[in-house]
This record gives structure tokens, C-alpha cells and sequence, in this order.
């Protein structure tokens, strides 16, 4: 293979990676959550915003697969790194959200099972918590369990559970230096 031939292939392969790229992203931009999709900036491009709007309205799968065919186009002449940006950072607080929700079932759960012993180490790590409606509804959520009845005191107890983690995920006035 000549020079003039590798170099024509290494081309073509650099605009065909760049073009996946691009259809990549525009799919990845059709197909996700609304919330996110007002999170990327694409205040610069409104002709792409409308596109990728449209898009995500359509039903029929072949026009919609035309039209982020049509985006993706749009999208090669865009830098993708404030868009992958932008998605990255709203899909992994989707993350944290995620694991926040675990981490308070596993709480419900160890206070349902355990009782007072998991309430006093709740209580150390969270001391603004409401104790005794803590106590009051796992006892309730366990005497449901028991009984077979619907989980209302469980669902409640969760509710509380992490509205307290909430609490103590947010920064106090007297943390803030800006405040002070």
C-alpha cells in the first residue's frame, strides 16, 4: 500500500469514527431523561435544539431514526465535550440519587429488624433526627411486617428516614464561610 493510499484510509477512518461519534451522541441526546435534556447547553445552537426536540416527540421509529440521523450531521461540526459534559455530570448525580435511596432502605430496614440497638446507632450519626417518631414508626412498620398488612408505617419511616439524611447532606449556615 502506497503512502498517498494509507494516508486516504487513516482519513477516512478519522471521519467515520468521528461521524459514530457524532450519531452516538445525538441517540444518547433523543433517548434521554427530559430533566437532563434541559441541562445541555445548547443555547448556541437552536437549529440542533429544535432537531433533537422533534426527535424525541416522534413515535414512528423511522422518522425518528431519520432525524437523529439529521442531528448527528448537525452535531459534526459541534465540539461533544460540553454535551457529553453536561450529560455525564447530570447522569451521575441521577447516580447519587440512586444510592441515597439505598442507603435509607438499608436504614428502614436495619431499623425494622434490629430495633433499638440500629435507633441508637441512627441517632449517633443523624442526632437531629426525630428519635421517637423513629422508635414509634419501625415499631409500627414490624408489627405490620408481622401481621401482613400493608407496609404504611414502613413507607412513613423511609419518608423520615431520609428527609433526616437530606438534612444532613445539606451544609449549615455556621459551615458556610461565605455566610459568616
Amino acid at each position: 500500500m502506497s503512502d498517498e493510499q494509507e494516508n486516504r484510509y487513516t482519513r477516512r477512518a478519522a471521519r467515520d469514527a468521528q461521524h459514530f461519534e457524532a450519531r452516538a451522541l445525538a441517540e444518547r441526546l433523543a433517548s434521554v431523561r427530559h430533566e437532563w435534556f434541559l441541562q445541555v447547553p445548547l443555547d448556541d445552537h437552536p437549529k440542533i435544539a429544535e432537531h433533537l426536540a422533534q426527535a424525541r416527540q416522534m413515535k414512528a421509529t423511522g422518522a425518528r431514526r431519520r432525524e437523529v440521523r439529521f442531528v448527528a450531521r448537525l452535531l459534526q461540526n459541534v465540539d461533544h465535550a460540553p454535551l457529553m459534559e453536561s450529560l455525564d455530570r447530570a447522569e451521575c448525580g441521577a447516580w447519587d440519587d440512586v444510592e441515597a435511596l439505598h442507603v435509607a432502605e438499608a436504614w428502614r430496614a436495619r431499623l425494622i429488624d434490629e430495633g433499638d440497638p440500629a435507633l441508637g446507632a441512627f441517632s449517633a450519626e443523624h442526632p437531629a433526627a426525630d428519635r421517637q417518631r423513629l422508635r414509634q414508626l419501625a415499631r409500627q412498620a414490624r408489627k405490620e411486617k408481622e401481621q401482613g398488612r400493608p407496609p404504611k408505617a414502613a413507607r412513613a419511616l423511609f419518608k423520615l428516614i431520609r428527609g433526616s439524611l437530606a438534612e444532613a447532606d445539606e451544609p449549615s449556615a455556621e459551615d458556610d464561610p461565605w455566610t459568616a
